[in-house]
Parts: structure tokens; sequence; C-alpha cells
């Protein structure tokens, strides 16, 4: 089922924008399942094997990224294009790390998205110009590995993962009912064990290693 496309998104609006605009503008596929959360889409993946699956990156539940990377474990060949309202490198390296083939944004104009999909169908990687000329080889690295992440304790992943969904220490203390101090004590530990400095660096490490959280 070559030409059958799953696009992935919690916004039904979105969903129907994006499905409409590949149903109408081009041929590549003849049809478009949706899902509106990771959990769906694994089980649409399982049942229809679509040949490409459009992602969001931020889902709740289980995000875009470890849905990827459950979705490429089971069914490698399935080609994978994430689309997202983070226009970082870091995204871009998350997504490539667990076998994404395309990156673009929300905010990219239809053409981007149509001609995303062409180079896709045929074989070819692509990433949004907004973001990036491509897959290079060149481009940064993820920070630390899994094997880095076993230093860190049961509670530091816990909140590590929390951080990753952009909860302040705040919220964290809240969610585990822990004190701000008990929060900002574990997250510089964290930072000390994986030596990294600085909030942005943090939230930028959370978010590219979710799936090892």
């Amino acid at each position: 089922m070559d030409r059958t496309l799953l696009l992935v998104d919690d916004h039904p609006l979105f969903r129907r924008g994006v499905r409409e605009l590949i149903l109408t503008q081009s041929d590549l596929y003849d049809d478009v399942f949706e899902a509106d959360n990771g959990w769906e889409a694994l089980n649409l993946v399982h049942r229809i094997r679509p040949g490409c699956v459009m992602l969001d990156i931020a889902m709740p539940d289980i995000d875009g990224l470890q849905t990827l990377e459950l979705i490429k474990a089971k069914t490698p060949d399935t080609r994978c294009i994430m689309f997202s309202m983070y226009n970082n490198t870091e995204f871009v390296t998350g997504a490539r790390n667990r076998g994404a083939q395309g990156y673009i944004l929300k905010t990219d104009p239809d053409r981007i998205v149509l001609e995303c999909l062409y180079n896709i169908m045929h074989g070819r990687e692509y990433v949004s110009k907004s973001v990036g000329n491509g897959f290079e080889t060149t481009m940064p690295q993820a920070l630390v590995s899994p094997q880095d992440l076993e230093r860190l304790s049961s509670r530091e992943k816990e909140i590590l993962a929390l951080i990753a969904k952009n909860q302040t220490s705040k919220e964290i203390s809240k969610h585990l009912s822990l004190s701000i101090r008990t929060i900002q004590n574990h997250r510089a530990n964290i930072c000390k064990k994986l030596g990294i400095s600085g909030s942005n660096t943090l939230l930028k490490l959370a978010i590219e290693n979710q799936a090892w959280l």
C-alpha cells in the first residue's frame, strides 16, 4: 500500500487541511488516513501499512519522536516525515537519529509540503529550508548518548521527561509533590552528571532524548 499516507496530529482542523491539500493538489497518494495520537497511529500502521507517515512532534501522552521510533522499530521501511512548530536543528537531529526522512514546519507554505512529499515518495530526504538544507552529516550530533542517561537516577529521568514536556520547576514540583528547591537540586545534578550547563541546553537535551526516558 505504497500510495497510502497516514497523517498524525491532535488538531482535527489541521489534519483536515493537510489531507485536502494532498488529495486535491497532488497525485502522490490515493488514500490519506488520520490519527489524533501516537497510539492510534501505531495501530493504524500495523493495520494499513502506509507508505508514508506524517507526524506532529508535540502530541499528548506519546509524542511524535517516540511514535516515530516505535514505527521504525516495527516497520523500518515506512517513510516518515515530521512536521512541527519547532524551528531548530536539534529537533531535526532528533528526528533524523530516529529514522525520519523529512522535517517540515507547520508554518511552511503548501508548496513546501508538496515538495517534501514528492521527494520522500521518490526516495530522497527533505528538510524545510526554513530549518536547514538537508540531513547533512555535519549537523550537530546529540548532546548525550542513551548510555550517558544511565548515569541518572530513576527520579532524575522522571524529572528530565517532564522537562521535555516544557514543564517549569514549579509545575514539576506540583506534579511530583516535591518542593521547588528539590526539583532545582535535581536539575543541577542532572546537568552535572551529563556535563552540560544552562536551562535551554537541558530542555533541548530532554526533548531530543525523550524516547530513552
